[in-house]
């Protein structure tokens, strides 16, 4: 995979509330978030992400382009505008991103995408995790939110349904 791996802030967030940041490190390696994630995911706080603190796997790049962030603003949030940006200023090999609106806009400019799901898909698949149920009941318990027919989807997918 050539360029940098961009992550916007929820699949951090869905690793960090089940305790498994470190198997997002060890399926990604290092990645690359802009300066909005940045504050999303340490500037604000958040008590429902009791693990997660800077990393130096985690790298923060500042976006050039302000005006490719604002044309994005009217259908994106901030951070996911910036990873999209980002993403496209480096050169990324693969987005993480979550968000369904975003995963469509990061698609439409060529930029290859996978989620929190896809990377538990491939933990499985490299054999750092037996299954991925346990680990996408718990993000669901934790507050991450799936639609029951993907939830389904994943796990026929994988064998386990």
């Amino acid at each position: 995979m050539k360029g940098p791996i961009v992550s916007n802030a929820t699949p951090i967030i869905a690793f960090s509330r089940i305790n498994r940041l470190e198997l997002f490190w060890q399926i990604t390696g290092a990645i690359t978030i802009p300066q909005e994630v940045e504050k999303e995911l340490y500037e604000h706080g958040r008590p429902d992400v009791p693990a997660l603190d800077r990393s130096n796997w985690i790298m923060v790049r500042k976006v050039k382009s302000r005006a490719d962030v604002e044309l994005l603003l009217p259908s994106l949030d901030k951070g996911e505008a910036e990873v999209i940006v980002l993403s496209r200023e480096l050169g990324a090999g693969l987005v993480i991103i979550d968000e369904l609106t975003a995963r469509k806009v990061a698609i439409m400019m060529g930029l290859p995408i996978i989620g929190a799901v896809g990377l538990l898909i491939q933990a499985k698949r490299t054999g750092l995790i037996k299954e991925v149920k346990p680990l996408l009941d718990e993000m669901i318990h934790q507050g991450i939110r799936y639609k029951e027919n993907f939830y389904r989807e994943v796990l026929r997918s994988v064998n386990e349904l």
